[in-house]
């Protein structure tokens, strides 16, 4: 059995920007929020840990402030894609660039009538969801009526009675995600009926059915990782506007997140998602690491190698960075022992990974 690299990404998100432009009659800011990945030839990167034609996510958060200080960031849209021509150009290892923009909006202070010159007040969240009441009830009521375990099993049963009855329905998806609760334990033991929360980890499922069949997806959320050696970023492509060191020895973190399809019948599906689970932890842990896309080719090799079940893997790892302290001006040295965690800007790596079909 051979693993075929699929689509694959990487970039930088949650770089944020405030511009100001300081006019003599007022102010004006512009509040944005930028994810931008890159797609191309990044193969060495994730098979060998050949890192030559990766430009690090640092160095893409210094591009756009750089080019915020040298064009206009608005419209958003041209402003994207100046940035788009600038990493285009001299990394011809890039075949596509995605920028996705937000602009949160800054009100005026109004003052006697008046908007205020400078000061500003936020404009709010204007997103809203409307939640469908039957559909919501009938959950309910088909959880009493069957096991909602495992979810992938309950999904079904929900497809199947939405399908019936309603020819108007050609299609029906079900999103699942399951939050786990630890025992907690007392005297040794684990207590009969009261629980704690095991964090924000959630395993999901994605099961969408037709009158002729199901397509299911399985998947875990938030599975939260990080190791302190056996990982290493050297070799990587450097520009202008790199001030990334090379370094042999990191702190390794990710929030990771997998989702994967299955083909075939009688599939145990919580078996499967516990070992799924338990190998991507082993993999993580053991890998000798070249970079965050070198572990990832590495997990999703080991999941389609270790489950016949499973045809493909969809690995999502943003890179959680945590960066050396200096401690120089305080007259001491820091040997890998203090660091400053970083929830944003941070790397996002992304890739595919299939079974080779048989000719």
């Amino acid at each position: 059995m051979n693993v075929i690299l699929g689509h694959n990404n990487y970039g930088k998100s949650r770089v944020r920007l405030l511009r100001v432009t300081r006019r003599e009659q007022q102010h004006e800011v512009k509040d944005l929020t930028f994810s931008i990945q890159f797609e191309g030839d990044f193969e060495a990167a994730h098979i060998a840990g050949d890192n030559r034609k990766i430009l690090p996510t640092d160095t893409i958060k210094n591009t756009l402030y750089v080019l915020a200080k040298q064009f206009p960031v608005e419209p958003i849209e041209d402003f994207s894609m100046h940035l788009i021509e600038h990493f285009l150009t001299d990394n011809a290892q890039i075949s596509k660039v995605r920028v996705l923009a937000a602009e949160k909006y800054w009100n005026r202070i109004p003052i006697g009538g008046r908007s205020h010159r400078f000061a500003f007040a936020s404009a709010g969240d204007e997103n809203k969801i409307l939640p469908t009441d039957t559909i919501k009830n009938t959950l309910y009521v088909l959880a009493k009526q069957f096991p909602v375990e495992p979810i992938e099993d309950f999904s079904m049963h929900l497809i199947e009675h939405f399908l019936t009855d309603n020819a108007q329905i050609s299609k029906v998806r079900v999103l699942a995600a399951e939050k786990y609760w630890n025992r907690i334990p007392i005297g040794g033991r684990s207590h009969r009926f009261a629980f704690a929360s095991a964090g924000d980890e959630k395993r999901t499922s994605e099961v969408e059915g037709t009158r002729e069949e199901f397509r299911i997806r399985a998947g875990i959320e938030n599975l939260i990782v990080l190791k302190t050696a056996q990982s290493a970023f050297e070799g990587f492509l450097r520009d202008p506007y790199t001030t990334l060191g090379d370094t042999h020895d990191r702190i390794l973190s990710t929030n990771l997140r997998a989702h994967w399809l299955y083909e075939g019948d009688e599939i145990p599906f919580s078996q499967t998602w516990h070992g799924v689970r338990q190998v991507l932890l082993e993999t993580f842990a053991d890998h000798d690491s070249r970079s965050l896309q070198h572990t990832l080719y590495a997990m999703g090799e080991a999941i389609l190698k270790n489950f016949d079940p499973i045809r493909e893997i969809r690995l999502s790892l943003p890179n959680q960075h945590y960066n050396l302290v200096d401690l120089s001006p305080f007259g001491l040295t820091n040997e890998n022992a203090i660091f400053l965690p970083i929830d944003e800007p941070h790397g996002l790596i992304e890739a595919t990974l299939k079974k080779s079909r048989p000719k």
